[in-house]
């Protein structure tokens, strides 16, 4: 690489040149031996702020300029109403009057300044930065009118104008890099992770050791799925100090060395992470990697602080929706419910293949289903069956939070379910407006959002028993069998060889299909041990990630299993991923992150699954669908009847094809794949909670049947 050849002689503006020229054509992120040379210029910076004078939630508080404006300005009896005016924040009658002072002065910047500051109070944005700019071309210094200027590019997401913007204006160096961190994130939350990129690399050019700025870099190369990149960023990120962004970037850390087989990182990283989430008081406030952690942590109340911190944070950084110009019309008695679903997996998708039947079947018993898709059209029959089981199909994906958040209040909808939470691509920030009445979170997300504008949390008896409700800023709402919807118009297995496969005819196969990150040192240490114990087992897992698997032997043979034992399966279409899903003796789950979809898709195939039951939800979740389809006895709680389990089995052939019987059977009746009777009793608890707000009822845990 360019800049390992570079002498420490040479200025570190230099090797930042270099940086910048080859970094993002090359990919190799700038990594941790700049920690090596910018040990002794670490500085500790404040980190996304909001409009630095905003402090009263509105552009009201924004310091007056010391410019002053002409005499004959002053003097004109229009010029004392808008002052007037102003000072009682009657803005529409302080506009009427700046304007018609603008007739006799259309190029005053002092004017042109005030009008700005009232459009902005107005929330005119568009016009507002035409004024400001009159303003910016007398007198490029003017701190108001760059503050006025940075705030309606926000807010009009014009982020390169305002990038652009920073570069020319912003002379205090601290404060470019607050800005140039506000808009890298800004463009990640809108999904352009190479924009976003790009103002990182302007923000590292002015400061190379800014720690929230290698963290920013280290997203977007997670989203552009260039993992050992983002790993490199988020380490560096740790080292510098990442402010604000800290507990986020050790749950990556310890997410990305997980699901690329750096358990040398992995490990302690958890560690840290564990003792931060420990250390953190409930006031905090912070981003936080909610996912990441969720499926990391093994105790549902640390779970619950990582997401509230971020929650709370993002809900205090937003305004209020404006109120619809209709008030809400109460639903008549017997009304069918006007639902909407937000997700941007109404495509080719996990999700998608979960739910498509659950939305025809509530469309057939006369739910009004409104989907909201800020996801990418990929022209798929799965996205044609979707749009086709909806009533009204709005595609979100180009318009803003806000603009979204307001369509949703304005088709006046009895209740929203997000279908995201804070996995990959999510907008729950657009839940964060509260557009909807009751808001619910469900099936996407492996745990609590801690989002005090979410209402409920639809789970299930095993899954999110109610004595768990503490872990839980939603209430929950529980279904009888089990809380994940299935397709029964999924391909069924159709009969394929195991030497298609590459897999040996004779051996006892242990399929562990979850991905990497799932799969920690202790869970594959029980693997091998399992495979020491069963000599003509194999162990066979799907490559996620190109390569994992190939350290996944490097890690058995240092545990004593010949590397050829562990089998590659690449990643293929869903009907013949089901087929060759088929030919495994037996499913090995994970913790505590178990497999979801993958669990179903298990069953779905006739393969015996054998799980470890924890506390949190991301544990529970193969429980819940074992229960649901008549298995539960082989739900384990602890390692050691975990391993009992698996071996009881491996000698046991006549077990395992009774068990794989009962799934054949159990797809034509059991709860886990009876969608009619899965949409019947969604349908119920969402009209449970819509009557209990109508009767006016607050929010409150529903159990089953109650």
């Amino acid at each position: 690489m360019l800049w390992l050849s570079t002498t420490v002689d040479g200025t570190l503006e230099n090797l930042f040149k270099s940086f910048v020229k080859w970094g993002v054509l090359n990919r190799p992120c700038p990594g941790l031996f700049l920690v090596r040379l910018c040990l002794g210029r670490r500085h500790r910076l404040p980190f996304m702020t909001q409009h630095p004078s905003k402090t009263d939630g509105g552009a009201s508080s924004l310091p007056a300029s010391a410019r002053k404006a002409s005499a004959r300005l002053l003097g004109s009896a229009d010029w004392q109403k808008a002052m007037r005016a102003t000072q009682a924040k009657a803005w529409l009658l302080a506009l009427a009057s700046i304007r018609l002072c603008a007739k006799a002065h259309p190029r005053d910047p002092w004017l042109a300044l005030n009008m700005a500051r009232t459009l902005v109070e107005l929330d005119e944005c568009s016009s507002a930065v035409t004024w400001a700019q009159i303003t910016l071309d007398a007198c490029p210094d003017d701190v108001l009118a760059q503050e006025l200027m940075w705030h309606c590019l926000i807010k009009l997401q014009r982020y390169d104008e305002a990038a652009d913007f920073v570069a020319r204006h912003t002379a205090d160096v601290d404060q470019a890099l607050e800005k140039f961190n506000t808009l890298a994130y800004k463009q990640l939350l809108a999904g352009r992770a190479d924009q976003s990129m790009a103002i990182s690399m302007k923000a590292l050019s002015l400061k190379m050791d800014h720690g929230p700025s290698h963290f920013l870099l280290g997203v977007s190369f997670m989203d552009r799925n260039e993992l050992h990149e983002a790993l490199e960023c988020f380490q560096t990120a740790n080292l510098m100090g990442a402010d604000r962004y800290q507990l986020a970037s050790d749950a990556h850390t310890v997410y990305l060395a997980r699901q690329l087989l750096k358990w040398d990182i992995a490990e302690p990283g958890l560690v840290t992470l564990t003792e931060r989430v420990r250390g953190m008081s409930d006031d905090d406030r912070m981003w936080s990697a909610v996912f990441a952690s969720a499926t990391l942590l093994s105790e549902p109340a640390l779970q619950l602080k990582v997401a509230r911190v971020s929650a709370d944070l993002m809900a205090a950084q937003l305004p209020r929706l404006h109120p619809g110009e209709q008030p809400k019309v109460p639903r008549p008695a017997g009304a069918p419910l006007k639902v909407g679903f937000l997700s941007c997996d109404f495509h080719q998708h996990a999700t998608a293949f979960l739910i498509m039947e659950l939305f025809e079947y509530l469309q057939s018993q006369g739910m009004a289903l409104y989907l909201y898709s800020h996801g990418r059209d990929d022209g798929s029959a799965e996205r044609r069956r979707l749009q086709a089981a909806s009533a009204r199909f709005i595609d979100l994906e180009k318009v803003s939070d806000a603009e979204a958040a307001q369509r949703i209040a304005d088709d006046q909808l009895d209740v929203l379910v997000d279908l995201k939470g804070f996995t990959h691509g999510s907008r729950i920030q657009i839940m964060a407006y509260r557009p909807a009445p009751l808001q619910v979170s469900y099936l996407g997300h492996p745990g609590t959002t801690g989002a005090s504008f979410i209402d409920y949390f639809i789970g299930d008896e095993v899954v999110t028993p109610l004595d768990h409700q503490p872990f839980y800023a939603e209430k929950l709402a529980l279904m009888p069998h089990c809380y994940q919807p299935n397709d029964r118009q999924r391909p069924l297995p159709r009969p394929m060889s195991r030497s298609e496969v590459g897999l040996p005819p004779d051996a006892l196969v242990l399929c562990g299909f979850n991905q990497p990150y799932k799969i920690s040192p202790e869970v594959f240490n029980v693997w091998c041990e399992l495979l020491q114990s069963v000599p003509n087992a194999v162990l066979w897992l799907l490559d996620w990630v190109a390569g994992t698997v190939d350290h996944f032997k490097v890690e058995a043979a240092r545990r004593g299993i010949a590397p050829e034992r562990i089998i590659t399966a690449p990643r293929l279409p869903l009907d013949r991923h089901l087929s060759r899903f088929a030919l495994a003796d037996i499913f090995l789950d994970s913790w505590p992150c178990n497999g979801h979809t993958t669990v179903s898709d298990a069953l779905w195939a006739g393969v015996p699954v054998v799980t470890l039951c924890g506390e949190t939800f991301a544990s529970r979740v193969a429980a819940s669908l074992l229960h649901a389809t008549g298995l539960p006895e082989l739900v384990s709680h602890d390692v050691p009847r975990y391993r009992d389990l698996v071996l009881s089995l491996a000698a046991d052939p006549e077990r395992r094809q009774a068990l794989r019987e009962r799934l054949s059977q159990a797809r034509g009746h059991c709860p886990l794949f009876d969608s009619a009777r899965y949409a019947l009793d969604f349908q119920a608890l969402l009209t449970r909670m819509v009557d209990r707000q109508e009767a006016g009822l607050p929010v409150a845990p529903l159990p089953i049947g109650a």
